[in-house]
């Protein structure tokens, strides 16, 4: 089984969540899993992305990414990491729209949803871009990619990830530009359920029941983000073979119920591939040429389960 894709279609990312939920042997409840070794030192989020009076139609000439993902059993994916940190950026020509259209509406599910770029192809900005909060920076390299130039960076780890903190994006080599709150990031997780879900090794895996008539999920803390999008993904229960995807979006309220009318595309006793995404999206203006930068940050986790009649 291999984690499915919820990064947008620039870039290739795999489905995620943070350190923060705690994850479990079998057996062991979760306890306080709050993430104190890694304090927050960025900016503060002083407020949504709608509250700064961007235009909201004003085109957009790139996207910013920043995720934070935490795979509960590694083993159960073959993937050889539980943890995934990445930032990623791409320009293009102003373009009217949004990077993350294609996503379900808030308070709706949608069946095997498929990222669309927004802009084809990107543009070269020169070497290096920099996501920069308070004396954090994180450098962007240039580097190919399939919809042309884009910025990545190498080698991050759970301290790059600023909680709750608010990021400039600067383009020395175009103008020295400075997007100041060009990305906000979001918090990770002191708590999830249903909590088997974050069990770590393959044996233990996949012992949450989902119900097929219908599944709430809850979280903790709530209301850091304006958007959480919980994918599901399924396998057949006997092959491992990958059979469809379902997304949905609402509030970070703290809860959420995927409906029996999507859960039950799935055959009784599928296998589940569960994220659960804390979902920050931002715009911020580009000095001088009324344009925004659109951002995204999500913190998520994906964890396992087991779909029950």
């Amino acid at each position: 089984m291999s984690p499915r894709a919820i990064g947008l279609a620039l870039f290739a990312a795999t489905c995620v969540v943070g350190c923060d939920a705690g994850l479990h042997s079998l057996g062991d409840p979760p306890t306080d899993t709050d993430d104190t070794d890694s304090p927050d030192t960025g900016s503060p989020d002083t407020g949504a992305p709608d509250d700064t009076g961007i235009d909201p139609t004003a085109e957009v000439t790139g996207l910013v990414e920043f995720t934070l993902l935490q795979v509960a059993c590694p083993g159960c994916f073959n993937t050889t990491s539980d943890l995934v940190v990445s930032a990623t950026a791409a320009f293009h020509d102003p373009t009217p729209g949004s990077w993350i259209a294609w996503m379900p509406a808030l308070g709706t599910c949608a069946m095997n949803p498929t990222p669309v770029p927004l802009a084809n192809p990107t543009q070269d900005r020169g070497q290096w871009v920099y996501l920069e909060s308070g004396s954090k920076s994180i450098s962007l390299l240039r580097t190919p990619g399939d919809l042309g130039t884009i910025y990545a960076a190498d080698g991050l780890g759970d301290p790059d990830y600023l909680r709750n903190a608010s990021w400039d994006v600067v383009l020395p080599e175009a103008g020295g530009a400075r997007i100041s709150g060009g990305l906000h990031t979001t918090e990770g997780f002191d708590d999830i359920q249903p909590w088997e879900m974050l069990y770590v090794y393959p044996e233990a895996a996949f012992a949450a029941a989902v119900s097929q008539s219908g599944q709430t999920f809850t979280w903790a803390p709530a209301g850091s983000a304006d958007r959480f999008v919980i994918l599901i993904d399924a396998y057949d229960g006997y092959t491992g073979t990958y059979l469809a995807t379902a997304a949905c979006t609402g509030p970070d309220s703290g809860s959420m119920q995927v409906p029996g009318t999507v859960l039950s595309a799935f055959p009784a006793y599928s296998l589940l591939g569960v994220g659960l995404y804390r979902y920050q999206v931002n715009r911020a203006s580009v000095p001088n040429d009324g344009t925004t930068l659109e951002s995204v940050s999500w913190f998520g986790v994906l964890g396992t389960a087991t779909l029950t009649p």
